[in-house]
């Protein structure tokens, strides 16, 4: 039974050499709300700025999602995102990040604030105010239950 787990892991690791499979956890059980809140911020900024659209795992399957004024179940969400990334590698976006805030923990839940700044071309840049909240699953996994997003002016402190 040993040689076959070895066997297995062996195999396993090998094909994620050799087909690039990125094995990247989208699931973050941090027990500390604050800390989990970090870490599904920057998990979610590593898979954006790879542009992969396992992102979309990070969502609770039932999340509000609204942004460019109209809302978004997960599934549609998950599609729009893909879409959205295939294009904006085509065009060679550049995204960047603000430092986010979180708020203090009520009901298990945190509220997370930050700015992406986006480039889609020659001067033209889009700036996002996104607002979550991010809720532990029944799995213990904390996932963004909701998220706006909300469209503004260039920020002179997120420099492109």
């Amino acid at each position: 039974m040993q040689q076959f787990r070895r066997t297995i892991f062996c195999l396993s690791s090998a094909a994620i050499i050799l087909l690039g499979c990125n094995p990247i956890s989208t699931r973050v059980t941090e027990r500390d709300p604050q800390k989990a809140a970090r870490e599904v911020f920057e998990l979610y900024k590593k898979l954006d700025l790879s542009s992969d659209p396992r992102i979309i795992d990070l969502y609770a399957y039932g999340a509000e999602i609204n942004g460019l004024g109209k809302s978004y179940t997960r599934q549609e969400y998950g599609k729009f995102i893909a879409e959205t990334y295939k294009a904006y590698s085509e065009i060679n976006g550049k995204t960047r990040f603000s430092e986010p805030t979180f708020s203090a923990v009520k009901n298990d839940s945190v509220d997370v604030q930050f700015i992406v700044g986006m480039e889609r071309q020659l001067d033209s840049h889009v700036y996002m105010t996104v607002n979550w909240t991010l809720k532990k699953s029944g799995s213990g996994a904390w996932e963004i239950s909701s998220e706006k997003v909300v469209f503004g002016k260039e920020k002179p402190w997120l420099p492109l």
